[in-house]
C-alpha cells in the first residue's frame, strides 16, 4: 500500500474532510444543517452543496461519507503496511515482545484499540512538561519546566541517541516521533530535531500539536517542511469550537488536507480516554463517564462490534500508541513501555516494563541491550515466576482452560493428549508461586509430555500475552 494513495485520497477530498471536522466537533452545526443546509454550509465556508452531505433517500451514503470512508480505508492500509510491515522490528526478541504485548492489548484494551493503534516502537520527548494543560490529558504532564535546545552539544547527543536506537531497533526506528506527554511546538527548535531525525533515520516524523495558532507562520513552514520530506501525516488537537473557528479561518481546506484536526472540545462526538487527568475528574464526577458512553453511540466501531455489546468496561482506557521505547532528552531517561487499561496501578494507561537513565550514546546503547536481554526474552526463563494478569478470568475446560479478557476476547489452551497437562499448567500458573523450572518439571511428568513440550506450553502462554511480566 503506497503512502501516495493515502495522500491522494486526502487531497481529493479536502472539502469533505473539512465538513467532517465541523460536523464531529460542533453539535450546533449539526442542528443548523438539518434546518438550513445551504446557508449553514455557506456560513462556515464549506465549499460543497447540500446534496454532497445528504444521504440519498433510498438509504445510501452521502458523497461526504463515502469520501471519509475512502480516507479511513486508505489510511488503515498504509498504517498496516508501514507500522506492521516496513517499520516492524527485525530483532526476534523485540519482535516477540511487541507481538505478545499486542496480543495482550487485544484482551486488555479490546479489538478497536488494538486494530487502530500504530504500535510505534519509539517516542522521544524534547521538553519536560507541557504548556497547554488540557483538562482531559490522559498522560497528565506537569507544567513546562525544561526545553532541550538544539545547540551544538545537544545536536551531537541527539544524533548519537538516534544512532543507538537505530542499531537496536533497525527499521522500527522509522516509526518514531518526537513528543509524548508534551507539545512539540513548546520547543523552539523542534523543526531542527525533525530534520536531524530525517537525515539520520530516513523519515520525517509526524507531529501532533495543540498549538497550531501560536505562530501560524511557523506552523505553515513546518507543514511545508514535512510535506517536502514525505511525512505521512500531521495532526492538530482542537480544544474548543473557538479554536476550530480560528484554525478554519487561518488555513484553507487544501492547506490542511494532510492534517487531521482532532475534535477534543467538550461537546464533540469524540469520546475521551479514561486515563490520566480525565480519569481523575471522572472519579469525582461519574456523570463524565455517562456522557462519554452516550458519545460512543456515534461510533460505528463500537455499535457494530459484538465485542462491546452488553459490556460494562469502558473501551477507551489508554491513548498509548508506543509498544517500545520512550525517551526524554531533558532528563536523559529511557523507558520500555506498552499500552494498558488505566487503573490505580497504572493511571496513565501504559506499563513501564523497565527504565533507566543515560549520559550519552554509549550508555544508552548499553541500557537498550540490557532491556532487550532482560525484558524481551522470547521464552519463559527457569527462574521466572509466571502468573496471569489479575484482570483475566480463568475458566476450566474439559481439555484445558481459557482466559477471558475485558471485551469478550479470550485465549484458549487445550489439547487432546495434553488435556491433563494443560489443566495442571493452568492451575500452577494461576497459583503464581512456583518458578518456571518447577512448573515445567511437574508438567513434564504428566502423561509423558516431557520437558521440551512442557516448556513450549509455558512459552505459548507468554506468546499469547496472558502472563504478567512486570512486578509492582
Amino acid at each position: 500500500m503506497s503512502m501516495t494513495l493515502f495522500h491522494r485520497a486526502l487531497e481529493a477530498n479536502a472539502v469533505y474532510k473539512r465538513f467532517n471536522e465541523r460536523w464531529v466537533a460542533d453539535p450546533s452545526f449539526r442542528e443548523a444543517l438539518s434546518r438550513d443546509p445551504k446557508g449553514t454550509l455557506e456560513r462556515h465556508g464549506i465549499a460543497c452543496s447540500p446534496e454532497d452531505v445528504r444521504a440519498p433517500s433510498e438509504g445510501g451514503y452521502s458523497a461526504a461519507t463515502r469520501a471519509m470512508w475512502q480516507i479511513v480505508q486508505t489510511k488503515s492500509r498504509w498504517v498496516k503496511a508501514f507500522y506492521r510491515g516496513e517499520g516492524a522490528p527485525v530483532d526476534p526478541r523485540i519482535r516477540a515482545f511487541r507481538e505478545r504485548q499486542i496480543a495482550r492489548q487485544w484482551l486488555d484494551l479490546g479489538p478497536f484499540h488494538t486494530r487502530s493503534n500504530i504500535h510505534a516502537s519509539l517516542s522521544i520527548e524534547l521538553t519536560k512538561g507541557c504548556s497547554v494543560g488540557c483538562w482531559f490529558c490522559a498522560l497528565s504532564p506537569g507544567r513546562l519546566s525544561a526545553v532541550f535546545r538544539h545547540d551544538e552539544q545537544n545536536q551531537a547527543l541527539f544524533r548519537g541517541v538516534l544512532h543507538a536506537l537505530q542499531d537496536s531497533l533497525g527499521p522500527a526506528a522509522k516509526t518514531g516521533f518526537l513528543y509524548w506527554a508534551t507539545d512539540p511546538l513548546d520547543n523552539p527548535d523542534y523543526e531542527r530535531f525533525c530534520l536531524d531525525f530525517h537525515e539520520t533515520i530516513g523519515v520525517f516524523p509526524p507531529t501532533t500539536t495543540a498549538l497550531p495558532l501560536r505562530d501560524p507562520a511557523r506552523t505553515r513552514a513546518l507543514l511545508a517542511m514535512s510535506e517536502a520530506r514525505g511525512c505521512w501525516l500531521n495532526r492538530f488537537s482542537i480544544l474548543s469550537l473557538k479554536q476550530l473557528d480560528a484554525v478554519h479561518a487561518e488555513f484553507t481546506a487544501e492547506e490542511l488536507s494532510r492534517v487531521e484536526c482532532l475534535p477534543l472540545n467538550r461537546d464533540s462526538a469524540f469520546a475521551f480516554s479514561n486515563a490520566g487527568r480525565f480519569r481523575e475528574r471522572a472519579k469525582k464526577d461519574p456523570g463524565l463517564m455517562d456522557k462519554q458512553r452516550k458519545t460512543l453511540r456515534w461510533a460505528p466501531w463500537y455499535t457494530g462490534d459484538p465485542s462491546y455489546a452488553g459490556v460494562d468496561a469502558y473501551p477507551l482506557a489508554s491513548i498509548g500508541c508506543v509498544t517500545g521505547f520512550l525517551l526524554n532528552m531533558c532528563d536523559r531517561s529511557v523507558q520500555l513501555i506498552s499500552p494498558c487499561t488505566a487503573d490505580e496501578r497504572r493511571p496513565l494507561g501504559y506499563i513501564v516494563h523497565d527504565e533507566a537513565t543515560f549520559e550519552d550514546e554509549t550508555t544508552l546503547a548499553a541500557e537498550l541491550c540490557r532491556m532487550i536481554d532482560e525484558a524481551m526474552s522470547p521464552v519463559v526463563r527457569p527462574d521466572d515466576r509466571p502468573r496471569f494478569h489479575d484482570w483475566l478470568r480463568y475458566e476450566e475446560l474439559p481439555d484445558g482452560f481459557q482466559l477471558v479478557g475485558r471485551f469478550k476476547g479470550h485465549a484458549t489452551f487445550e489439547g487432546g493428549e495434553r488435556a491433563a497437562a494443560w489443566r495442571a499448567l493452568g492451575d500452577l500458573v494461576r497459583g503464581a508461586g512456583k518458578t518456571a523450572a518447577e512448573i515445567t518439571h511437574i508438567v513434564a511428568g504428566i502423561d509423558g509430555v516431557g520437558p521440551a513440550a512442557a516448556q513450549e506450553m509455558l512459552d505459548d502462554l507468554l506468546r499469547a500475552g496472558v502472563l504478567d511480566e512486570v512486578d509492582g
